[in-house]
């Protein structure tokens, strides 16, 4: 079945805004490694910058951990049916 196609208001499906926003979090917490600024105003501005980032990439972990979920499901049914067919065809033989 088709995943279903949620767009926002910028001819970019959800899906791909999640995404596209994910790299842009991975480089806010890659920068904020390297910061070294004592300055109150500006930690508290990379404080809330990284958790909006932890935020947005926790989102993706869990949306990518469905994704995988409903994948499995779809092979392990799969299977089953290749199984169910293989019995019915090896009963039709007598084999069974």
């Amino acid at each position: 079945m088709p995943a279903t196609r949620v767009r926002g208001g910028h001819g970019m499906g959800l899906p791909e805004r999640l995404e596209q926003a994910s790299h842009k979090a991975m480089d806010v917490l890659n920068e904020g490694m390297g910061e070294t600024n004592d300055d109150p105003d500006l930690v508290a501005l990379h404080r809330m910058r990284n958790e909006a980032a932890k935020t947005i990439i926790t989102t993706q972990r869990q949306v990518d951990d469905a994704a995988l979920r409903m994948k499995q499901q779809d092979d392990l049914n799969e299977m089953l049916q290749l199984v169910l067919k293989r019995k019915a065809e090896l009963e039709q033989e007598g084999d069974l």
